[in-house]
């Protein structure tokens, strides 16, 4: 196999691994939800006390977890169940993704150490790790410039329905959950990402190994 998709295909990879594990680990971070729940007064805007939303948010990210309806359907409405079920779709694919890429990244790397030794294969890596986090870094800035427009947009594109389009008068679900929530989570999201990838992206900066080549990304 030639190295330089070999380099890209490991990147890939690990990168998504990095991004499955910031997306899950925030957004079933429970401590999280109670800083929420309380910053911004969801006791008072549901008339439900913190203990109760405690109880609701741990079912939530149980949910986002094994997908089982039961956990919903005392506290949210028939539509804010079937959202929810797309949502579940999501994260559920996003996982099945990463065990995809995990396999990959096990083969290929397994491969690339026999092959070209470990320092040139992580050194490539890290390079080709590069180009895929500058376009990254793009679309965390446009993002970053109108949050509520790329979350709409982000909604139109993953979702076939209009189930998300709550009603914050009536909605359990957009009255726990405002906009802030995602936008908070997004950037925590963003950051612990940014960690992994910059941790990637150094191994480009790795010192050639003795007796290497100056062929490609030794």
């Amino acid at each position: 196999m030639r190295r330089y998709p070999l380099y890209f295909l490991l990147a890939l990879g690990l990168l998504w691994l990095a991004l499955t594990a910031a997306v899950h680990g925030w957004s079933l971070h429970q401590p999280y939800y109670n800083y929420k729940m309380e910053a911004n007064a969801i006791d008072r805007v549901t008339g439900r006390s913190l203990e109760e939303l405690e109880t609701i948010t741990q079912d939530l990210r149980k949910y986002l977890w094994d997908g089982e309806e039961g956990r919903l359907s005392p506290y949210f409405s028939g539509d804010e169940v079937a959202h929810m079920l797309d949502v579940y779709g999501l994260f559920h694919l996003m996982r099945e993704v990463a065990a995809l890429a995990g396999l990959v990244v096990l083969l290929l790397g397994f491969y690339g150490i026999s092959s070209l030794g470990l320092r040139t294969l992580a050194r490539g890596v890290g390079r080709s790790s590069w180009l895929i986090l500058g376009l990254l870094l793009l679309l965390f800035f446009i993002v970053a410039l109108d949050f509520h427009r790329a979350f709409f947009a982000f909604h139109r594109i993953f979702f076939t329905n209009d189930l998300w389009l709550m009603d914050p008068n009536t909605d359990l679900m957009i009255q726990m959950l405002p906009e802030n929530f995602f936008s908070d989570l997004a950037l925590r999201i963003a950051l612990t990402f940014a960690l992994a990838c910059g941790l990637i992206a150094a191994l480009g900066f790795l010192p050639k190994g003795r007796g290497s080549g100056q062929e490609g990304y030794q």
